[in-house]
């Protein structure tokens, strides 16, 4: 997603994206020194004196109405959202907690095909971003002589290795 919103807006990563430390580790955690905390990547937010901060690519237009800045490139979460798989594996339903009013759903049934296909598609991407974060803690872990890596030359290698992938498709 990182790239795809990157190539796509003409936004350098560290423009639109931050890290969170992840409470238990998981293989999508990445490292930023040798045996050290794991974080996540997160979309950041934009400013705003409200404590629910909005989505960093929200629009609000003269209305008021709020639009999603780069609906066409927007993050997989976004393009499932409010669909989840349900906790047997085999269904696929809405999430908790979402903020949207009552019934604003009702209408999208959640086992229509492309609810699944938004969730398959997820996964696939996790699992190859799992390797992608797998490999960048490797070579933290190795060279821990070095000192601590950055942020931004974590997104280095993503930006370079995703650039790879891309062209191998």
């Amino acid at each position: 997603d990182a790239f795809r919103i990157a190539n796509g807006t003409g936004l350098p990563m560290v423009q639109f994206l931050g890290y969170a430390p992840q409470i238990e580790r998981s293989d999508t955690g990445f490292l930023l020194e040798p045996g050290g905390v794991t974080f996540d990547l997160v979309l950041d937010q934009a400013p705003s004196p409200d404590p629910q901060k909005p989505c960093f690519f929200l629009r609000v237009d003269d209305g008021g109405l709020g639009r999603c800045g780069i609906y066409p490139i927007r993050p997989g979460a976004c393009r499932r959202f409010p669909a989840v798989r349900l906790g047997n594996g085999d269904g696929v339903g809405v999430r908790d907690g979402i903020v949207c009013p009552e019934g604003a759903w009702d209408g999208h049934p959640m086992d229509r095909l492309s609810w699944r296909t938004a969730l398959e598609r997820e996964q696939r991407d996790r699992e190859l971003y799992a390797v992608v974060a797998s490999e960048w803690n490797a070579r933290v872990e190795a060279v821990g002589e070095l000192g601590p890596r950055t942020f931004g030359a974590y997104l280095d290698h993503l930006s370079e290795t995703y650039a790879w992938i891309s062209a191998m498709r």
